[in-house]
C-alpha cells in the first residue's frame, strides 16, 4: 500500500488499514521512529463516559500495590488494557 505526502506533510492512511486497525476520523495518532522506519499508533484515551469504572479500577490497582501486592506492565497500552478489564469485573463484596 502506499500514499502520498502533501505540500502540508499530510498522508492517507489507506481504508483497508484504518479498517483493521479500528482507526477513525479525527482520532490521534502518535509516531513512533524505529530503525525500520516511522510506527503509526493509534492514542489510547480513557472513555470519559466511563471514568467511575476506570476510576474504582484505578483505586483497586493502586490500594493492591501499596498491600505490597506489585504487578509489572510492559507498556501503558498494557496497564489501560487492564483497568479496561478490572473496570468490566463486578465489584468484590457485591454481587454483579
Amino acid at each position: 500500500m502506499q500514499s502520498n505526502i502533501t505540500t502540508k506533510g499530510q498522508i492517507t492512511l489507506p481504508a483497508e488499514l484504518r479498517k483493521r486497525f479500528g482507526m477513525e476520523t479525527g482520532q490521534k495518532v502518535i509516531f513512533v521512529p524505529t530503525e525500520q522506519g516511522i510506527l503509526v499508533k493509534p492514542v489510547r484515551v480513557v472513555d470519559l463516559t466511563q471514568e467511575p469504572k476506570w476510576k474504582k479500577a484505578l483505586e483497586q490497582s493502586l490500594a493492591e500495590a501499596e498491600a505490597g501486592k506489585t504487578r509489572s506492565f510492559g507498556s501503558s497500552e498494557e496497564f489501560l488494557d487492564h483497568l479496561a478489564a478490572e473496570s468490566k469485573r463486578p465489584q468484590r463484596g457485591r454481587k454483579p
